[in-house]
């Protein structure tokens, strides 16, 4: 394919990028590691947001879960940073996100770092750690 590049996405695994002959669409393609068969993630937007929203979130009660957002809130794509002076982890999930050693659910991130997720909807996720632990995020629209 005459439209293929070698890419590097952010988990620093080797992929590569295809755009579809018809479309335009570019698609993200992948080796499945056991049959070697190509697989397609399916479309990828290249057009870029429109707008970027920011906010900060923090815990109000040790080991209680709390959403980033209070309402329904669209987007494409949120990132999250773990604050400079939080005590500890926080972790990023559902619902039931939990930060209790050996119970841990959802993702944990330590002190400024940073997740980038793909969600339609910024009111899906919750942040969980120590009172007044928290994260600023930005999402995209």
């Amino acid at each position: 394919m005459a439209n293929e590049e070698a890419k590097i996405d952010a988990n620093f695994k080797p992929s590569l990028i295809a755009v579809a002959e018809t479309s335009g669409e570019r698609r993200q393609v992948k080796v499945d590691e056991t049959t070697d068969y190509l697989l397609v993630s399916g479309a990828v937007s290249t057009t870029p947001a429109s707008s970027i929203v920011s906010g900060r979130k923090v815990v109000a009660v040790t080991n209680t879960a709390v959403r980033l957002v209070a309402a329904t809130t669209t987007c494409t794509r949120v990132v999250i940073q773990a604050l400079r002076n939080n005590t500890g982890d926080i972790v990023i999930g559902d619902a039931s996100a939990v930060l209790t050693v050996g119970s841990e659910s959802g993702i944990v991130l330590p002190v400024y770092n940073s997740i980038s997720i793909d969600i339609d909807d910024v009111y899906k996720l919750y942040i969980n750690g120590a009172a007044n632990d928290g994260v600023s995020f930005l999402y995209f629209l």
